[in-house]
């Protein structure tokens, strides 16, 4: 079984990044956002404080990445 492949995309300034991964019928996007005060002292990383993750279909594949204007 292969692995998922995140894209980073450009996204709000607001401490949110947000990432996509091609699966079969569209992607899976990933929002992020995380307190870098905030630290998890045992994996020495910034802990998220909120995720979301939600499903776009696009069986062509045709999303960019870009939001329409």
């Amino acid at each position: 079984m292969g692995e998922l492949k995140w894209k980073s995309l450009d996204s709000d300034p607001q401490g949110f990044s947000v990432w996509r991964c091609k699966i079969p019928g569209g992607w899976l996007v990933m929002a992020v956002g995380g307190n870098p005060d905030a630290r998890d002292e045992a994996a020495d990383s910034v802990t998220p404080n909120e995720t979301g993750l939600a499903f776009v279909p696009d069986p062509g594949h045709k999303w960019d990445g870009s939001s329409p204007d």
